[in-house]
């Protein structure tokens, strides 16, 4: 019983052909998977950096609201948070008080939906689709007076894998022409 293989088109070609497309793929399928790897990193560095970002915003934020909150003084916590809207990317923040209500509001567009969470939950980061929410312990003299709470878009994310997309696409075309 005799096995034939059925090569097709690949199997009349030469030797040196057969090396050459075997070596271009090679190289392509490489070069797409260090592109693949680059662009994780991005998507990983890029959601790190942004929490990093909101977490020191909301430190600041947070020190500068201690005395609006040690007194009561809700027009002063709104002044503050009101500092975000220079940030493009928060949505939403609020302070609550030592008791967990809401104390001060910021909101950057009032058309949407929006609803601040009802209480604070622990501190820390968490992302949903499309945002990011961080709560974070206002504290006076190591006692925890409040809590801030954000909520920043994440918008820029799909606009930037596109972009790196379209930049491996271009050195794909590049490196095999």
């Amino acid at each position: 019983m005799k096995m034939s293989l059925s090569l097709g088109r690949f199997g009349t070609l030469s030797i040196r052909r057969k090396l050459t497309l075997v070596i271009a793929l090679t190289s392509s399928i490489a070069l797409l998977l260090a592109a693949t790897g680059f662009v994780a990193y991005e998507l990983i560095s890029f959601r790190e950096d942004v929490a990093k970002e909101t977490a020191t915003m909301a430190e600041v934020i947070g020190a500068n609201s201690t005395a609006a909150l040690t007194f009561a003084d809700q027009g002063v916590a709104g002044e503050v948070l009101a500092a975000l809207r220079a940030e493009r990317r928060i949505l939403m923040a609020c302070t609550y008080d030592a008791r967990g209500r809401v104390f001060a509001r910021y909101l950057r567009d009032t058309d949407g939906p929006f609803a601040f969470p009802a209480e604070p939950r622990l501190p820390g980061h968490f992302f949903n689709p499309g945002s990011l929410e961080i709560f974070r312990p206002i504290v006076l003299d190591r006692k925890t007076i409040g809590t801030i709470y954000m909520r920043v878009s994440m918008k820029d994310l799909p606009a930037r894998l596109r972009r790196y997309s379209a930049i491996v696409g271009m050195l794909l075309v590049a490196s095999s022409l």
